[in-house]
């Protein structure tokens, strides 16, 4: 009877430490993936997209205008982040805070609380949509600040050397979840 009971007992510790190491290579397979900007895909400025744009019409203006009148100048990026895992089993992203900021100032926080795994040696793409109010940041110089935010996506690669997107990975190990402790920038403030 009581070999039984140690049997049952040593193979019930097996379980948990099988259960324990799987979610410590799980943690790991996440540290060791990279984080990158994919691309950003859509700028809009009032409504405006300025991602291809070679200049404002009169249309763009008055809307400009009102937005700046009205103390909202609302813009909206669509990033796609890149998740790369190098390990040799699947990694699991079960939600992703972000930040958005400005000029080193932050302009919008979020959330993706979808659950993405990567393969083992492959990549994901996980799509990214910023909204934010840049009033603040647009009203001291007006259309001319404005001007400048637009052209600074005018590179062929489209990112922006004012604009940083930065994320903070959260991982589920069993019933807890651990998110890492910093921030990774995507788009870098040069």
């Amino acid at each position: 009877m009581k070999k039984g009971i140690v049997v049952c007992v040593l193979a019930g510790l097996l379980l948990v430490s099988c259960d324990a190491l799987q979610q410590l290579t799980q943690l790991t397979n996440v540290k060791n993936c990279t984080f990158e900007l994919d691309k950003v895909e859509s700028v809009q400025v009032a409504g405006i997209n300025v991602m291809n744009l070679s200049g404002f019409s009169a249309i763009d203006l008055v809307n400009l205008a009102a937005c700046i009148k009205a103390k909202k100048v609302p813009v909206s990026l669509g990033v796609r982040v890149g998740v790369a895992n190098p390990g040799a089993s699947a990694a699991t992203v079960t939600r992703m805070d972000w930040l958005c900021t400005v000029d080193n100032k932050q302009m919008a926080t979020g959330v993706i609380s979808d659950r993405y795994s990567v393969p083992a040696g492959g990549s994901v793409s996980i799509p990214l949509k910023v909204n934010m109010d840049a009033y603040d940041l647009f009203s001291s110089s007006g259309v001319d600040a404005i001007k400048a935010f637009i052209n600074s996506f005018s590179k062929e690669d489209h990112t922006s050397s004012r604009v940083a997107v930065k994320v903070k990975p959260t991982v589920e190990l069993g019933s807890t979840t651990v998110t890492m402790p910093n921030y990774i920038t995507l788009i870098s403030n040069k």
